[in-house]
């Protein structure tokens, strides 16, 4: 119901895009996007990539910025031509601060999400693995663990697997 709707936010870039851009405009909704993958759906890439895309964003009314990447370098024209608002960390750091943590609880370091190169978990892991010979702690991955997904990647997840099982640490 159309006028149940005061906000679209469109997060990424893909086809249907262009249809709820379209939509948004003819009923007259307000449109956030927020581009999560640089050189994919960053504002530079649909501008180099597809023009009419790019003319449809041009109606935007915020981008929001998730990293620097995406207002600065190729990305400078988000802050000429576009209302933008970069928002770092979604995370509350006031509540979830190292320094408030109890000297004696375990630290648990959590990753949601699917598996990529893209988000690599595998950094995260192998680092982890430095991290708990000095520091107890934990690392909990949350997600599918298959999808087909075209940016999904079960390599990730089977190195992780197996080299968990390995080196006892499953």
């Amino acid at each position: 119901n159309q006028s149940e709707i005061d906000l679209v936010h469109l997060r990424g870039n893909s086809k249907k895009n262009i249809v709820l851009i379209l939509l948004s405009k003819f009923f007259r909704k307000k449109i956030i996007y927020t581009p999560t993958r640089y050189l994919e759906d960053d504002i530079y890439t649909i501008k180099k990539n597809n023009k009419f895309s790019y003319f449809l964003f041009k109606s935007v009314q915020l981008i929001h910025c998730i990293s620097p990447i995406f207002f600065s370098g190729k990305n400078k024209i988000v802050k000429k031509e576009f209302r933008y608002l970069y928002i770092p960390n979604i995370v509350d750091t006031n509540l979830f601060n190292f320094k408030k943590r109890k000297k004696n609880k375990n630290l648990t370091i959590l990753c949601v999400g699917f598996f990529s190169k893209i988000k690599n978990q595998k950094i995260l892991y192998n680092s982890w693995k430095r991290i708990s010979k000095k520091i107890k702690c934990k690392l909990h991955f949350v997600g599918i663990k298959n999808m087909n997904y075209y940016l999904a990647n079960n390599d990730e997840l089977d190195y992780i697997i197996e080299d968990s099982k390995k080196n006892k640490l499953l």
